[in-house]
């Protein structure tokens, strides 16, 4: 964010490791606000790529592949793991060792000391040589929420759905998820069927931390695009990916 203030610009990963921490990746605020934002500041802003991509990251417009959240220390771990961008943006914190610069609040006291930072506080103001504790524990919310999506998939409402226009969808949900709803347990709602599913985390792959995003973006990077790993979500996109080639092609050649 403080790049995008200053430079008026951020990377493309940039802006979905914003939209996810904004999102569902623990802050739970409308992806309204964060497009507001980018509609500000960036020069770059397209009004349809800007709130199509909202609506996509934070699962608004049910984004298929949900569990693609990106985490704010796994993900930069793989591809800054020095810290450079944080150093140059985050100038309080560029005296850290590389273990800590992704999570300072874990450095000790003379490590901290040593780099010229003290972590405390919660932010809202700013004094020179502090930087602020974490608002909350991102693996944390990140599980809360990725367990919701695997239960709305399942119970499979859509927009004309009796349940969700008369209010009665609340009941399908467990309380104790992403907060009161005033309905009843989710499994009790679903049967026994549903409620002794795994978790969500549990079928993803690595630790929780891992976003799942790096495979998907470490090939999107290249030429053409797409996921490396063998699946039939990911052989579908690649048929897509060689048919479009093909359609490329023809036009080309129609041109001529």
């Amino acid at each position: 964010m403080r790049q995008l203030r200053q430079e008026g610009w951020i990377h493309h990963l940039g802006r979905h490791a914003v939209a996810c921490f904004l999102t569902r990746g623990g802050c739970y605020i409308s992806w309204e606000c964060g497009a507001e934002v980018f509609e500000e500041w960036l020069l770059d802003h397209e009004t349809a790529c800007n709130a199509g991509n909202w609506q996509w990251l934070s699962c608004t417009a049910f984004f298929s592949q949900y569990y693609r959240c990106y985490s704010p220390i796994a993900f930069p771990q793989k591809w800054d793991k020095y810290g450079a961008f944080v150093r140059r943006y985050v100038p309080e914190l560029k005296g850290l060792d590389e273990k800590y610069i992704y999570e300072p609040w874990k450095a000790p006291l003379p490590d901290q000391k040593k780099a010229g930072v003290r972590i405390q506080g919660d932010g809202k103001e700013e004094v020179d040589g502090l930087y602020p504790k974490p608002m909350f524990d991102f693996s944390e919310r990140r599980k809360i929420c990725l367990d919701g999506m695997k239960k709305a998939y399942k119970v499979g409402l859509y927009g004309n759905d009796p349940d969700v226009i008369k209010g009665t969808w609340r009941r399908l949900f467990d309380d104790a998820a992403e907060g009161p709803t005033e309905g009843k347990r989710f499994e009790d709602a679903m049967g026994d069927g549903l409620g002794n599913d795994k978790k969500v985390e549990d079928e993803l792959e690595g630790p929780a931390e891992n976003d799942g995003g790096v495979a998907e973006d470490e090939s999107g990077a290249k030429a053409q695009g797409g996921e490396k790993k063998g699946s039939d979500r990911n052989a579908k996109t690649t048929k897509r990916k060689g048919s479009q080639e093909t359609l490329d092609s023809h036009i080309k050649r129609s041109k001529r």
